[in-house]
């Protein structure tokens, strides 16, 4: 199964379990591979593969994210990629725990609606998903201290006013944020302070804030 995706243009291969001979197949042509794994007897048995990245699965009769806040103290270093029993309503808890690599979950794309070629709906559920994983917030505008007033309603005349204005946004995963940013065209650029700069409108900070 696992050449047969390969053959079909798969870059990176997901399992439900560990088996053996698809990780070590997977790994002497340095193809990305996620066996499951639900207990830290199989997660022992990745680590000894050489693995520190694994699927975790089935996720919520696992124990959840209860389960991977309790292996997260004793398998440092380790992260997971939860699935099963994941939705749009616990995406966000899964995705705040730092040892969460990403989520999976069928129902971003239902089959019904594929077999049905309604992929606007598919996108629609996407588009859900994207705004869970940032949840971007919008928590204050700065300006110069002689200008200082509360944040307007609306912020349509305040865009593209050069380094003086900023939107501070708070974000659930920085890195994620920043990733997704650059996709729509930013750029980061390093500055002294040690934030990163996204042209044209601003800088990201540390520790979920946001400034543009």
């Amino acid at each position: 199964m696992a050449r047969k995706v390969v053959d079909a243009g798969a870059r990176f291969i997901v399992s439900p379990g560990l088996n053996r001979s698809v990780v070590t197949w997977c790994q002497e042509r340095e193809i990305p591979v996620f066996p499951g794994i639900s207990t830290p007897t199989e997660l022992e048995a990745a680590l000894e593969l050489g693995l520190t990245e694994v699927k975790f699965f089935p996720a919520e009769p696992s124990g959840g994210a209860s389960m991977l806040r309790a292996l997260a103290s004793p398998y440092q270093g380790v992260r997971f990629m939860p699935t099963g029993g994941i939705r749009l309503e616990n995406l966000a808890q899964y995705l705040r725990l730092p040892n969460v690599l990403a989520c999976g979950g069928s129902w971003i794309c239902p089959g019904h609606l594929v077999e049905q070629n309604r992929f606007d709906q598919v996108t629609d559920l996407c588009r859900q998903a994207v705004k869970m994983v940032h949840q971007f917030q919008l928590l204050k505008l700065t300006r110069p201290i002689a200008e200082e007033t509360p944040v307007p309603v609306c912020l349509e005349d305040t865009l593209g006013m050069g380094p003086q204005r900023k939107l501070v946004l708070g974000v659930n995963h920085v890195a994620r944020a920043l990733a997704a940013l650059e996709r729509l065209g930013y750029t980061r650029i390093p500055d002294e302070s040690g934030t990163a700069v996204l042209n044209p409108v601003g800088s990201l900070m540390n520790q979920e804030k946001a400034v543009f």
